[in-house]
């Protein structure tokens, strides 16, 4: 019995070496086919929705984890460079996050929950455009307590800006609306508070209505006016459309 165990140690040893052999062979075929997949998901618009989409789903299936938000952060940031995410529809992401495309074309804007608050969110967001060499390029926009769901062209004394308007929930019934008057130049925001009646100019350059579980804030580009569904006061309605006229 004692002459037999060397050679069983031996077919031990050879089998073991197959199978790492084996195990070497299948990770270098799934490393070529990830690189494979990085290179068709890079020149594919589809490929970059999807990937982007999964994503976020893995952000906010592992909440509060920085590891997840680095990693579509950074491959956020990587597409919006990438023309192809300037002249196609996001169908999947959309449904994730806010993308919002100038009336006019000049610029995109993507916000989104960055799933690290609790009761009080936070969030990102980012303003895509293209330059004047016709590059594709993207800059932070914003800060951490605005979600951006809509932009609107407006004229005010013969000059085109925009109307911003951003949202913070801070508790789970408290949601604060912010409305915001800036100029896009050289790819960044310029925001003009010298429109806004003087009890509103301070230095977050934006309106805030606070303290309101839920209603509707939107601009209605036929009355020029900002329009509140559920606030009877008509006080900055008022306001407003005395400054854009």
């Amino acid at each position: 019995m004692n002459k037999i165990r060397p050679y069983i140690f031996v077919i031990f040893l050879l089998g073991l070496l197959a199978c790492s052999e084996n195990r070497l062979q299948k990770s270098a075929v799934q490393a070529k086919q990830a690189e494979q997949n990085v290179v068709e998901y890079h020149n594919s618009f589809s490929g970059i929705d999807s990937t982007l989409s999964c994503l976020y789903d893995s952000l906010v299936y592992h909440s509060a984890n920085e590891l997840y938000l680095d990693r579509f952060n950074s491959a956020l940031q990587k597409y919006l460079d990438d023309t192809l995410t300037y002249k196609n529809t996001f169908m999947e992401l959309k449904q994730r996050i806010s993308i919002l495309q100038a009336p006019d074309n000049a610029f995109r804007i993507y916000s989104y929950d960055d799933c690290m608050g609790g009761t009080m969110r936070s969030y990102k967001s980012y303003i895509q455009y293209r330059d004047s060499s016709e590059r594709i390029r993207h800059n932070s926009l914003g800060n951490e307590y605005q979600y951006f769901y809509d932009v609107k062209p407006v004229e005010i004394k013969g000059k085109e800006y925009y109307l911003l308007f951003s949202c913070l929930r801070y508790s789970s019934n408290g949601l604060a609306r912010n409305i915001q008057i800036g100029s896009f130049e050289n790819g960044m925001m310029k925001y003009q508070n010298e429109f806004f009646p003087k009890e509103y100019r301070d230095s977050t350059n934006m309106i805030t209505i606070d303290n309101i579980a839920q209603f509707d804030l939107r601009y209605d580009s036929a009355s020029r006016t900002i329009l509140f569904k559920e606030i009877e006061d008509d006080t900055l309605n008022r306001t407003i459309r005395l400054l854009i006229h």
